[in-house]
């Protein structure tokens, strides 16, 4: 999924927010960074479980072993500085996944994957055109760093990186999230090349990965349908191994 799972939801503002209170999460309790995973587990595994006709796993250990994945998979740029993680923005992104997943709801996919949905929690904190240069190649952090969502930290050029509009087909890419939402980074290998924004795949064409295909669903490298099955009784492996 998009993380291959995010964030105008009728359970938005309406429901998770009071009405006197327009802050982001309203009176929710916010989630702190090191508790975030744990969190994010609990609601994908409850629609593991509640959801998916053969669950493989009972909801305990579920939740036990995808929190450590998601710490292992994104814990480090949840705490580092510059992505500047909110934590009542967490509390709202957490009551959302929750409406999708009581309702065994799709939309869940698409959700998990964008920079406005789950991954809103990051705020990042580089003004736009700034520079947000990362420390390496597995510095993933620093692609988180804009403070405008609908930016990301790309290649400048000269070995800088700066934060720029999201590309469309034919901009440069290092990573999915440096594309508007109908498209996808092909072709991108690190220390080798920069990839190119294109166009989701459609069901029936080939793919690599489920970030290739705009049904977020890639079976024996073709895009597939998305359903209630396929989504569901995948979210234990959503973090990978």
């Amino acid at each position: 999924m998009r993380v291959a799972l995010i964030l105008s939801l009728a359970l938005g503002c309406s429901v998770v927010n009071d009405p006197d209170d327009h802050r982001p999460g309203g009176d929710l309790d916010p989630i702190a960074a090191n508790e975030f995973c744990g969190e994010v587990a609990e609601v994908l595994c409850e629609g593991h479980v509640d959801c998916c006709s053969a669950p493989t796993t009972d909801l305990a250990p579920c939740i036990t072993d995808l929190t450590r994945r998601c710490t292992d998979s994104i814990g480090t740029i949840l705490l580092d500085p510059r992505t500047g993680y909110d934590p009542r923005v967490a509390a709202e992104v957490s009551m959302e996944g929750r409406g999708y997943t009581s309702s065994c709801d799709t939309a869940l996919a698409p959700w998990a994957g964008d920079r406005m949905g789950f991954l809103r929690v990051l705020r990042g904190t580089v003004e736009p055109g700034g520079d947000c240069t990362p420390d390496g190649w597995l510095d993933f952090a620093a692609q988180y760093s804009c403070e405008d969502l609908g930016q990301a930290c790309v290649s400048g050029g000269g070995g800088r990186s700066f934060c720029a509009d999201l590309g469309s087909e034919g901009d440069s890419c290092r990573r999915n999230d440096d594309c508007l939402a109908a498209f996808y980074c092909d072709g991108f290998q690190p220390f080798i090349s920069e990839g190119t924004c294109m166009p989701e795949l459609p069901v029936g064409a080939a793919c690599d990965e489920a970030t290739d295909c705009a049904s977020t669903v890639c079976e024996s490298n073709v895009c597939a349908e998305l359903s209630q099955e396929t989504l569901y009784c995948a979210l234990p492996n959503v973090f990978g191994g």
